[in-house]
């Protein structure tokens, strides 16, 4: 079966690559932007909100973890799901614990981490957990910079 998304998330591209006849395109595109880390650096342009969005992400298990950029604004970081009005966190290794509203905090404790302990909130479910190995990212942050 073949679903329609509205817009292509870095999860969707894999599950709408099946159902569309670009479909081996874009798991093209996938293959040769992401890093022997497993980091996947890139920009999508979204002409109907005239958006460029750049981003560095990688999985802890199915979910993305995601570092963007829209229109060279950011950092900003996306999870799957967050549900608005609850505040993700992000704690890199023993660090600080801080909320997804302090991105440049959060790239620069995982720029000499190892670890990314990550809670986010998902409707109706409730709070969601994942630990994000972050090893590669200084190199996939820098790449994010320059194509951003």
């Amino acid at each position: 079966m073949c679903y329609r998304f509205i817009s292509i998330s870095f999860v969707a591209m894999f599950a709408l690559a099946a159902c569309s006849p670009s479909g081996n395109a874009i798991i093209q595109n996938a293959k040769q932007t992401t890093l022997s880390s497993g980091w996947r650096v890139d920009c999508n342009y979204n002409q109907f909100k005239a958006e460029n969005r750049c981003f560095a992400a990688t999985f802890s298990g199915s979910s993305p973890f995601q570092i963007v950029f829209i229109n060279q604004s950011g950092p900003t970081i996306f999870t799957p799901h967050t549900f608005p009005g609850r505040r993700g966190t992000v704690r890199v290794d023993n660090g600080k614990v801080r909320f997804f509203e302090d991105a440049v905090g959060i790239v620069n404790d995982m720029k000499v981490g190892e670890k990314a302990f990550v809670v986010y909130h998902v409707w109706p479910e409730g709070e969601r957990k994942m630990i994000v190995d972050i090893t590669g990212f200084s190199e996939a942050y820098e790449l994010l910079l320059k194509k951003r």
